[in-house]
């Protein structure tokens, strides 16, 4: 169907599907899941997209559209000098609105998706901003072809680019653009690679956007100092002009360096982050249905795994028939937590 049914599990499609030998791109969702944004609270605006690709022939893909929402303390794992434990904390629980089988990553096939979800939160409530006049936190990979789609759909959105996504190329392509070696315990070693990412993984977490420009800069001139160019080319790809949000807050913001995964004061919204890894945490309960799959299944498949998940793992897991409302902000706290974790 292309309407919304009644059943609030049944899937639907959001629009006439595009699909054909060079490219597809068909949109999806549920009467539950498109519900949420009726009940989100959108004073502080904070989503998340992600893909997974390579679920269904041809190397077909699944895009998902989510809200991040902080409804309740949640487990986590906390890293500390014993080791990594688990705790209570208020963690980001993505909330799906709507997804996409998509051929490739394009600019094109998340501009729909993108478009699709801005027609929806704009038809939740009566006199809504839209989400391309919104200041609101995106949070996404790296992947080029996501960011020029964000700024043509949502111009004024700051983009959170995943941390997790960055550290997992140190031993990749951040290795390879390390010209110097060093010997180390019998073995040869890049010699810039250690300290460059413990100082990465350090100012990200700088308080101030002067001072993370400061440091950063600082970083650059050493490994230039060092002779490591290419290291230096290729940290400067993550260089951004200074989102609209923080720029208010600099008169002279445009002297200034921003980089895309900097997560310090006035950079993001308080417990968002960049790097808390939202997108990647929604996948695990069902990855593994479309994995099961081989990569061999026909777009019905893929939509038939979708159908049985909503029925019978979604519409409990995300609260489909909930008439609460939902926050980024708001998060029961524990009285016999020292500090109080609602933000």
């Amino acid at each position: 169907p292309r309407s919304m049914p009644d059943d609030t599990t049944a899937l639907f499609l959001l629009e006439t599907p595009i699909l054909s030998d060079t490219e597809a791109c068909i949109l999806f969702s549920c009467r539950g899941m498109v519900e949420q944004l009726h009940r989100y609270n959108d004073e502080v605006l904070c989503c998340t997209v992600d893909t997974k690709m390579k679920v269904a022939h041809h190397g077909y893909g699944v895009a998902t559209f989510a809200l991040l929402t902080k409804d309740k303390l949640r487990k986590t794992s906390l890293a500390g000098p014993a080791g990594r434990t688990q705790a209570l904390a208020p963690t980001s629980h993505a909330l799906p609105i709507a997804q996409a089988i998509v051929h490739q990553e394009t600019d094109m096939n998340y501009q729909r998706l993108f478009r699709k979800v801005d027609e929806l939160w704009q038809a939740s409530k009566p006199g809504r901003t839209p989400l391309a006049d919104m200041e609101f936190q995106l949070h996404k990979d790296f992947k080029k072809e996501i960011e020029s789609a964000r700024i043509a759909c949502f111009p004024k959105s700051r983009a959170c680019d995943d941390f997790f996504h960055w550290s997992q190329k140190q031993h990749t392509t951040m290795a390879t653009k390390c010209q110097q070696v060093v010997l180390k315990g019998g073995k040869w070693v890049k010699k810039a690679l250690p300290w460059a990412l413990a100082a990465v993984r350090v100012l990200r977490m700088l308080p101030t956007l002067p001072l993370l420009s400061d440091v950063w800069h600082a970083l650059l001139q050493r490994l230039e100092a060092d002779d490591e160019p290419h290291l230096v080319g290729w940290l400067r790809t993550y260089e951004r002009p200074v989102p609209s949000a923080l720029a208010a807050r600099y008169a002279s913001s445009s002297q200034f360096t921003y980089v895309s995964f900097w997560s310090g004061l006035h950079g993001t919204v308080p417990g968002s982050g960049s790097g808390s890894q939202p997108a990647e945490a929604m996948h695990s309960p069902w990855q593994r249905q479309l994995t099961a799959l081989g990569g061999a299944g026909s777009v019905g498949h893929v939509l038939t795994v979708m159908q049985n998940l909503y029925k019978e793992h979604w519409q409990n897991w995300y609260n489909f028939s909930s008439a609460a409302a939902l926050s980024f902000t708001t998060v029961v706290p524990r009285p016999d937590f020292l500090l109080d974790l609602s933000t």
